[in-house]
């Protein structure tokens, strides 16, 4: 497990991060940076999005720390599939 602040993180740091989501299973669950990896956004986006209610991931918090599960992190890239980049009139 990397246990790095975000933006000490190398690409190659945040590549390993989304390949462990990846093989893990579906009732694992991961801190705000192993899930931004995942979703290629940044720990920061995530947090604005809990604030604002933009995309509504479920989270849990255990004390100060926040995790995602990975089913809620496929469904979520699942809401995102687009047949087209077309948008309609």
């Amino acid at each position: 497990m990397i246990n790095k602040h975000w933006n000490e993180c190398t690409n190659e740091d945040k590549a390993t991060m989304k390949n462990e989501v990846m093989i893990a299973n579906n009732d694992d669950f991961f801190d705000c940076n192993y899930a931004a990896a995942f979703i290629t956004s940044t720990p920061n986006s995530l947090q604005k999005w809990r604030s604002t209610g933009r995309h509504k991931i479920p989270f849990f918090k255990v004390g100060r720390k926040i995790y995602y599960y990975k089913h809620d992190l496929v469904a979520f890239m699942k809401s995102k599939l687009q047949s087209s980049t077309v948008k309609a009139a």
